[in-house]
């Protein structure tokens, strides 16, 4: 049943995508370290990229931000982890070993998020 209701979730996400942006733009977030600096930091661009790819438009996903196909990755890779977990009502040495799956995405999205930060930053620094 919870691969079931994960696939119709995994579904619903184009459709959901345009129709939520179209609807509510005043939930789209402002940047607060744009504001206040008057420059771009490494996320800028992630939530239009996402919406992007929600609409299947890849090339526009990673031309708002290139993080945006590894965060997307990594975010249905851990929502898979904790539906299936909760849906199959696991014993927990297996609950265990989804957690440490689930910890691991979160690791590897962070490491990815912070080499992609040093690279920004160094770019931002050499084209000034």
């Amino acid at each position: 049943m919870a691969v079931i209701a994960l696939v119709a979730y995994a579904a619903a996400l184009p459709l959901l995508g345009p129709l939520l942006t179209a609807t509510v733009p005043w939930a789209v977030p402002v940047c607060g370290f744009k504001t206040l600096s008057g420059q771009p930091c490494p996320v800028c661009g992630l939530t239009t990229g996402l919406a992007a790819l929600m609409r299947g438009n890849l090339s526009g996903a990673l031309n708002s931000n290139p993080l945006t196909a590894v965060a997307a990755v990594l975010a249905l890779g851990e929502i898979s982890c904790r539906s299936l977990a909760l849906g199959l009502r696991l014993p927990p040495h297996r609950m265990r070993a989804v957690a440490r799956i689930d910890a691991g995405l979160h690791k590897l999205l962070l490491g990815a998020y912070g080499a992609y930060s040093i690279a920004f930053f160094l770019r931002e620094a050499l084209v000034r």
